[in-house]
C-alpha cells in the first residue's frame, strides 16, 4: 500500500509538470516545438508508470482507486500531443507508444498492467474543455483558422461517444459536458467569421511551423 502511494505521487508530480509545459499552448503562438518540448516529460511519465508496473499487477487493481485519476490525466496528455502534432483523436497504439503501457479493452485482464478502458475514455472526455480555452486564445494569437478546425475535431469526438453505451454514470455526466464546450466553440467561429478574419493568419494550421 505505501509502495504503491509512493509512485503514485511521483507519477502525480510527473504529470503536473507535463500539464504546466502544456498549459503554453495558450499564451504562446503554437509551433512544432511544442511537441518536441513534451518529450522530457513523457519520458519521466513512463519511467513512473515503470514503477507502478513493478508491483504486483493484482495488488494494484485492488488498489486501483489510488492511481486511476492520474491515468486518466496522462491519457488526457497524450491525445492533446496527438492532437497538435497530426489534428488527430489518439488511439490505443498511441497510448502505447507515449506511456509504455496498453489499455485493457476487454477489462479482464489481471495479470498486466494496463490502462482501463473507462480511464481512457474519461481522459479522452478532457480534451474538448482544454480545446474550447486553446480556441478563444488562438484568436488573440493571431490563428483564427484554428477554432473552426477545432470545432470539427470535438464534433466528431462528441459524436463517437454519441454510439456508445455509455453505463458509466461518471462517464455520462462527463460526456453531457461535451455540449457546453462545443457551444464555445461554435460561438468562436461564429465571431470570426462574423469578422471575416479567416485566412488573415498563418493559415489556421494546428501548429504555426508546420505545413
Amino acid at each position: 500500500m505505501q509502495e504503491i502511494d509512493k509512485s503514485v505521487k511521483k507519477l502525480e508530480l510527473a504529470l503536473t509538470q507535463a500539464k504546466v509545459r502544456l498549459d503554453k499552448i495558450h499564451s504562446v503562438k503554437l509551433d512544432e516545438g511544442i511537441v518536441k518540448s513534451l518529450e522530457p516529460h513523457f519520458q519521466a511519465i513512463r519511467e513512473k508508470i515503470e514503477e507502478l508496473k513493478a508491483l504486483e499487477p493484482r495488488l494494484l487493481y485492488k488498489f486501483n482507486h489510488l492511481w486511476t485519476r492520474e491515468m486518466q490525466t496522462a491519457v488526457y496528455l497524450v491525445a492533446m500531443a496527438v492532437y497538435l502534432e497530426r489534428e488527430e483523436m489518439a488511439g490505443l497504439t498511441d497510448i502505447e507508444n507515449y506511456l509504455g503501457i496498453k489499455v485493457n479493452i476487454s477489462n479482464d485482464s489481471l495479470d498486466e498492467f494496463k490502462v482501463t478502458i473507462e480511464e481512457y475514455l474519461l481522459g479522452l472526455i478532457l480534451i474538448p474543455n482544454e480545446l474550447a480555452r486553446l480556441a478563444v486564445n488562438a484568436v488573440t494569437t493571431g490563428n483564427f483558422g484554428l477554432p473552426q478546425k477545432i470545432s470539427v475535431f470535438v464534433a466528431n469526438l462528441y459524436s463517437g461517444f454519441q454510439l456508445l453505451n455509455l453505463k458509466n454514470d461518471i462517464l455520462r455526466r462527463r460526456f453531457d459536458s461535451i455540449k457546453y464546450d462545443i457551444k464555445r466553440i461554435e460561438q468562436i467561429v461564429y465571431d470570426v467569421s462574423v469578422r471575416q478574419l479567416v485566412g488573415k493568419d498563418d493559415g489556421g494550421q494546428v501548429l504555426a511551423g508546420s505545413t
